[in-house]
């Protein structure tokens, strides 16, 4: 799930373009089983309860926001 959005930057006013990705649970290990290894007790605490992450960047001053959400 690769969403873009945009939205108006909350320092500047500028155009912040933004992507929304599933948080990984667990990550594939490169060995012929294809086996994974599990991250999630590995993520921050205030991370675990969230299964998506939007990050915004503006495109005038850099500013960054990030936010979590669940399905």
């Amino acid at each position: 799930m690769n969403r873009e959005n945009r939205r108006q930057c909350t320092r500047c006013d500028g155009q912040m373009l933004g992507e929304t990705q599933p948080i990984p649970k667990k990550v594939p290990l490169p060995i012929p089983l294809k086996p994974s290894f599990s991250i999630e007790k590995y993520l921050p605490n205030i991370m675990r309860n969230y299964d998506f992450y939007t990050v915004y960047i503006c495109s005038s001053c850099g500013y960054l926001d990030v936010y979590f959400a669940r399905k």
